[in-house]
C-alpha cells in the first residue's frame, strides 16, 4: 500500500504543545507563561526533528477557521477544528466562511464551508460542507477541486469535560482525493473557568482513496487560557500538530500555531492566529496568519479579515468572510432599546392567560427589550391564582432588567395585585381603583 504524498508546500497547519501536570502553578498569568514557555520548547524540539518530515496540508484538510483554538473553538468551527467542543455550542448555529486567496499561494485550503450545529438534550451534532477550490500555486494532486461531508457528535458530559467524534467522507474528479473515509475523534478537559486542554487524534483509521493510499495520522494537542478571570475579553491559544510518517527513514512533523481573541467593546471580537510552517526551510520557518474582525449584531456575526505570510507568497494573500445566524448572542454591537407595549382591554380567559404568559417570558430574554408598559383597562386575570402567575411574570421582567410600568384605568383589586410587581404604578385621572379587602368562600357539600 503507498502512502499518499502530502504537497511539498512551505506551510503545515500547526497546533502547540501537549499540557503537563500544572504542579502548584494555579494564577492565570503564572499558567499563561508556564505554557508559552512550554510552546517554545516544543518549537525547538520541531525544528530539530522536522530535517525530513512530511508537509502538513494533508487531502483532509478543511477549510481553515480563522482565529478558533483547537480548545476552545465552541461553535460551528468544533466539527472540523475539535468536534469535542460541540458539547459547548451554546445554541443553534448556522455558519458560512470562504477564504480566498491568490492564484499563486501553495497552500490548496481554499474555497467555502457552510456548518449547521444544534445541541440537543445530552449530546450536540453538526453537519459542515466543505468545498475546496485550490489556487493554480496547489501541488499536484491538491489542485484539483475536492469536496469534504463532515458529521460531528459530542457528548455533553457538564462544564468540565466533553469527547466527540467527526465522520468525513472526501469526494473529488481526481482520483488521488477521492473515496476517503476519515474518523476524527477529540476530548476537551476544563478544569476552571480560565483554562481549557484539548487532544485531537485526526484520520486515526488512515483512510484511503481510490488508488489505496492512505492519509497519515495526524494529532493535535492545545490549550486555552482566559486570563481576565475566566472571562472571553482576552483569550490566548497555544497548539502544536504531529503528522506521523509511515516511511521509516523519515520523521514525523511537527507545526506550531498560536491564536488570540481580543473583544473590542461594542463591536466584537478580533481574532487572529499565526502558524509557523516548514521549519527546517533554508532561511527560517515560513509564517502563515489571519488577522480579521467578528461583528456581533444580536444574533448575528458578521467576520472578515486578511489572510497573508510568506508560506502565501506575495502574490497569494488573499482575505476570508463569514456569516452566522445564531439562536444565542455575543457581546457587540448594541442595537437601540425599545419598550414594548402590552395592552389587555378584557378579562383574558385561559388560552389568553397562557399566551399573556409566553409573551412576558419571550420579553424578558429578548436584549432589544429595555422595558414593558402593562396597559389594563380590565382585571388581568379571572382568579387570584392567574393574577399571581401574571406577577411572577413581570419579577421574571424586572430579574432580567427590564423597567415595567403598570397603567391602571378602572381597576380592581386583581389588577392591584399584578401591579404591586412593577417598577411604577400609573393611573387615569378619571379612573378608579375599586378594592375593599381580600376575601375568600368556602363551600360545603354534604
Amino acid at each position: 500500500m503507498n502512502n499518499l504524498p502530502r504537497p511539498q508546500s512551505p506551510a503545515r497547519s500547526s497546533r502547540p504543545a501537549r499540557l503537563g501536570r500544572l504542579g502548584s502553578i494555579t494564577h492565570p498569568a503564572s499558567v499563561a507563561a508556564a505554557l508559552l514557555g512550554l510552546c517554545a520548547g516544543l518549537c525547538a524540539l520541531a525544528g530539530a526533528t522536522a530535517a525530513h518530515a512530511a508537509p502538513a496540508d494533508g487531502p483532509s484538510q478543511p477549510l481553515p477557521d480563522p482565529g478558533k483554538p483547537v480548545a476552545s473553538s465552541d461553535d460551528t468551527s468544533a466539527i472540523a477544528v475539535n468536534p469535542a467542543n460541540l458539547s459547548f455550542l451554546p445554541g443553534t448555529e448556522l455558519r458560512w466562511t470562504w477564504v480566498h486567496t491568490g492564484s499563486a499561494s501553495p497552500l490548496p485550503a481554499r474555497g467555502h464551508s457552510i456548518a449547521l450545529g444544534v445541541p440537543l438534550w445530552y449530546v450536540s451534532t453538526g453537519l459542515r460542507l466543505d468545498f475546496l477550490d485550490p489556487p493554480d500555486g496547489a501541488p499536484s494532486p491538491f489542485d484539483s477541486p475536492s469536496r469534504w461531508v463532515r458529521w460531528g457528535l459530542a457528548l455533553d458530559t457538564g462544564p468540565t469535560f466533553a469527547f466527540g467524534t467527526t465522520l468525513g467522507w472526501g469526494s473529488s474528479d481526481a482520483p488521488a482525493l477521492d473515496g476517503y473515509f476519515s474518523l476524527t475523534s477529540g476530548v476537551t478537559l476544563r478544569p476552571s473557568t480560565w483554562l481549557s486542554l484539548s487532544a485531537v487524534a485526526r484520520d486515526w483509521n488512515r483512510p484511503e482513496n481510490r488508488l489505496r493510499e492512505a492519509i497519515e495520522r495526524s494529532y493535535d494537542f492545545g490549550v486555552a487560557v482566559r486570563p481576565a478571570g475566566g472571562r472571553r475579553a482576552l483569550e490566548i491559544g497555544l497548539e502544536t500538530s504531529y503528522v506521523e510518517n509511515s516511511d521509516p527513514d523519515e520523521s514525523g512533523a511537527w507545526t506550531p500555531r498560536a491564536t488570540l481573541g481580543l473583544r473590542v467593546p461594542y463591536v466584537g471580537t478580533l481574532r487572529g492566529d499565526v502558524t509557523l510552517r516548514d521549519l527546517t526551510a533554508d532561511g527560517g520557518p515560513k509564517i502563515a496568519a489571519m488577522a480579521g474582525l467578528d461583528v456581533n449584531v444580536d444574533e448575528l456575526q458578521v467576520s472578515a479579515g486578511g489572510v497573508f505570510g510568506n508560506a502565501l507568497t506575495k502574490s497569494g494573500t488573499g482575505f476570508y468572510a463569514g456569516v452566522a445566524l445564531r439562536s444565542f448572542s455575543e457581546r457587540g454591537v448594541q442595537l437601540p432599546a425599545r419598550v414594548v407595549r402590552v395592552r389587555l382591554d378584557s378579562t383574558p380567559g385561559v388560552r389568553r392567560h397562557t399566551r399573556l404568559l409566553q409573551q412576558l417570558w419571550r420579553l424578558a430574554e429578548d436584549p432589544e427589550v429595555s422595558g414593558v408598559a402593562l396597559v389594563l383597562r380590565a382585571e388581568p386575570a379571572s382568579s387570584l391564582a392567574h393574577a399571581e402567575e401574571v406577577s411572577d411574570a413581570i419579577r421574571n421582567l424586572r430579574s432580567h432588567g427590564k423597567k415595567v410600568l403598570c397603567h391602571l384605568e378602572d381597576a380592581g383589586g386583581r389588577s392591584l395585585h399584578v401591579c404591586s410587581s412593577a417598577d411604577v404604578i400609573a393611573m387615569n385621572p378619571a379612573g378608579g381603583l375599586r378594592f375593599a379587602g381580600m376575601s375568600s368562600s368556602y363551600f360545603y357539600f354534604g
